[in-house]
């Protein structure tokens, strides 16, 4: 069926099992993988992924009896506005994406409120970790998303190789270590050995520098509702949004107040 591979990437049984972390998306309609990699909402993925019109999807439903996927609400779908990277085979393939607003005008960060930090180096051993959207002969879990860990074997130059069940669909996926991203997950083989791109790759860190340098959290400021100030953005402001960067110290909402006279008398109190 549509959602059952060959067994690529599978080392004997399949050990995946079924999870639900909102740092890590599926890409449609392409059917990758991908995860947050910053407050900007910047995400990463393997290059042999890319294309136009992708959609990061989060809070990922169940699958079809007969492996067919379903959408989550399009309140938890993000469309890429922006992505590159490289597709030139094993330890170069990469691809860095930049990631729009819901329906709601919330990037994944602001939805959700995490994602996984960019390791500063590449361990030669260890235990690995991954989520990814990876097909499934069990056709309900098929492209939804799973996690399985296991060894590092090798670290290449600009790639390593690890014994973790990743099949078609979770290209793209993130390997972590540590609980921080060391490589993405890009080529599968029928011999326990799987391949993914280091994340310090030159090429690699270039294209992320390039597709995310543009992506900024929306600006905050200091927002009245009444005599109460709320430090937040100007969208989410439901009283007077007093302007970007304008701190709430000192209150701004309070009602000034100042002298008032009544006959030679003096009093402190507002304009009213």
């Amino acid at each position: 069926g549509p959602g059952a591979g060959d067994g690529c990437g599978i080392c004997g049984s399949d050990d995946r099992v079924q999870d639900d972390d909102d740092r890590f998306f599926r890409i449609m309609p392409v059917g990758c993988s991908g995860t947050l990699y910053n407050d900007s909402s910047c995400g990463v993925t393997a290059g042999h992924c890319l294309q136009s019109g992708m959609v990061a999807q989060f809070q990922v439903p169940n699958s079809a009896s007969n492996c067919n996927t379903y959408n989550p609400p399009v309140s938890e779908q993000f469309p890429v506005t922006d992505y590159d990277g490289g597709n030139g085979g094993v330890g170069d393939d990469y691809g860095a994406l930049a990631i729009g607003t819901n329906n709601s005008g919330q990037r994944p960060y602001e939805r959700y409120g995490q994602y996984v930090e960019i390791a500063n180096s590449v361990p030669s051993s260890g235990t690995l970790h991954n989520n990814g959207y990876g097909v499934d002969d069990q056709c309900t879990r098929s492209q939804t998303q799973q996690y399985h860990s296991g060894p590092m074997q090798y670290r290449g130059s600009s790639h390593i190789e690890y014994n973790i069940d990743a099949t078609y669909g979770n290209s793209g996926s993130s390997i972590l270590y540590n609980n921080k991203i060391i490589a993405v997950v890009t080529h599968c083989s029928y011999s326990c050995t799987n391949y993914g791109t280091r994340i310090d790759k030159n090429a690699f860190e270039n294209v992320r520098d390039d597709i995310c340098e543009e992506v900024d959290p929306p600006a905050t400021g200091a927002c009245c509702i009444g005599d109460n100030c709320y430090t937040t953005t100007e969208a989410a402001c439901s009283g007077t949004y007093l302007g970007d960067n304008v701190s709430c110290s000192g209150n701004p909402c309070a009602s000034a107040e100042g002298a008032c006279c009544l006959g030679t008398s003096c009093y402190q109190s507002t304009e009213s």
